[in-house]
């Protein structure tokens, strides 16, 4: 099966896949980070990213899901 593409994804999309646990809040971050590492050379879309911040928030997502306090994403 071909890797999915969660950097193109919907926010309905990826929502589903986290409550389904078939994806973490980390993956998909790292994937995003990945898919701006892969295109920003040409879009010049950022003045700054903050990746660790975001990894970091995503951690304490996945927490917070892992111990049942479900948000939106």
């Amino acid at each position: 099966m071909p890797a999915r593409r969660l950097y193109a994804m919907t926010a309905h999309e990826t929502a589903d896949l986290l409550r389904r646990r078939e994806v973490s809040s980390e993956e998909l971050t790292r994937a995003v980070f990945d898919r701006i590492r892969a295109v920003e050379g040409k879009i010049q879309a950022f003045v700054s990213l903050t990746e660790e911040g975001a990894l970091e928030q995503a951690r304490m997502a996945d927490r917070r899901r892992a111990a049942g306090e479900e948000g939106p994403l």
